[in-house]
């Protein structure tokens, strides 16, 4: 059966090897039903991480005075300037929900500002 390709948004190839034998052997439907979950969440997955890869390249070079700090699945922490931190929430929430032109989905971004990562 070879190996299955998934292709994300920025086109990363997603693989998953198994042996013709195995590829054969799809006798049981839930075997079969998983398989394809495990692909389409691969892309999807995948696609989402393409993303937030692509949102903090553009918050690095555009405002090279604030530091990510943390990414946390599709968030991220960023350490800027206290006297700048509204103004740099606004251009963050841009930067991020501009990142990929997605003709049928618009990206929603909600900053928020805080001292301290605990609030």
């Amino acid at each position: 059966m070879g190996l299955p390709i998934e292709k994300t948004i920025a086109l990363d190839v997603e693989t998953e090897p198994f042996d013709e034998k195995n590829g054969k052997s799809l006798g049981k439907f839930s075997e079969l039903k998983r398989m394809e979950r495990q692909a389409g969440n691969s892309i999807i997955q995948g696609s989402v991480a393409d993303i937030i890869k692509l949102a903090m390249r553009n918050v690095d070079s555009v405002l090279p005075d604030s530091v990510i700090l943390l990414q946390i699945h599709d968030e991220l922490v960023v350490e800027v300037p206290e006297s700048a931190a509204e103004e740099r929430a606004k251009k963050i929430k841009e930067l991020m929900e501009t990142c990929l032109d997605l003709i049928t989905v618009k990206m929603k971004v909600e900053p928020k500002v805080c001292r301290y990562w605990s609030k």
